[in-house]
């Protein structure tokens, strides 16, 4: 059996570079971040192995993704993600035209990593994710694998998927510069009333407009890209 193994590896590449800055060792660094790199690489590979007791009959298909600088996020908010700092890690753009030339990646136009992670699981078979992105591990339609606890993450049910986004489009994500609906934190006592709120009609009263209920779904959405169909935006059901 073929296993697709499609890792979310921004963390990765950031990563593999913070731990190689040493000046003393700055003409070594691009191998020695690449060497980091690849090591984290066959370290979640070997875990998948050990999960799933895969025999030397089996294979596993790796693509590392890697997320652009602006995506389309961007375009449909002027504050998403405008309060990050740019990193000092250097050697970045370094280490990853290296991986490209060495094994290859995928890097989506104008869609995130976490974008294109999720397309392959509704797409293709036997799909595995590796990642440490949060939102992922509540809207993980097979099984994950976060690779910064080093521990394997709940395949989560359909219904739960759709709860989950209509819940983060609430609360928002002050990190990503998400606003959510006014005065809805995770806490909130209406997170407690079964699925009265997963639906458009009951989301949107949280709203001061339907185009700001509108906006914070699509933000936090991760299935409306497709490879046959490209990007599609959420449409209130």
């Amino acid at each position: 059996m073929t296993y697709n193994l499609v890792i979310d590896a921004d963390s990765i590449l950031y990563t593999s570079c913070y731990r190689n800055q040493d000046i003393e060792l700055l003409h070594w660094f691009p191998e020695l971040a690449y060497k980091d790199f690849v090591s984290t690489v066959s370290n979640i590979e070997s875990s998948l192995y050990k999960q799933f007791d895969l025999q030397s009959e089996d294979k596993i298909e790796t693509e590392i993704i890697f997320s652009p600088k602006k995506t389309f996020r961007n375009e449909l908010s002027e504050a998403y993600k405008a309060k990050r700092k740019p990193t000092t890690i250097i050697g970045i753009p370094e280490l990853k035209q290296m991986v490209s030339i060495r094994l290859g990646m995928t890097q989506g136009n104008n869609i995130e990593a976490d974008d294109l992670v999720i397309t392959r699981a509704k797409e293709k078979e036997n799909v595995v994710i590796a990642c440490i992105d949060k939102d992922i591990f509540t809207h993980t339609p097979v099984p994950c694998f976060n690779y910064k606890k080093w521990e394997w993450v709940e395949v989560m049910e359909d219904s739960h998927i759709e709860r989950e986004y209509y819940k983060q489009a609430l609360i928002g994500d002050s990190t990503d510069g998400i606003s959510g609906a006014k005065g809805i934190g995770a806490k909130n006592k209406i997170f407690k009333d079964g699925t009265k709120y997963w639906n458009w009609d009951e989301y949107k009263t949280f709203f001061e407009t339907d185009e700001e209920a509108l906006l914070s779904m699509r933000l936090v959405r991760m299935d409306q890209y497709s490879t046959k169909e490209g990007l599609q935006l959420w449409q209130n059901q």
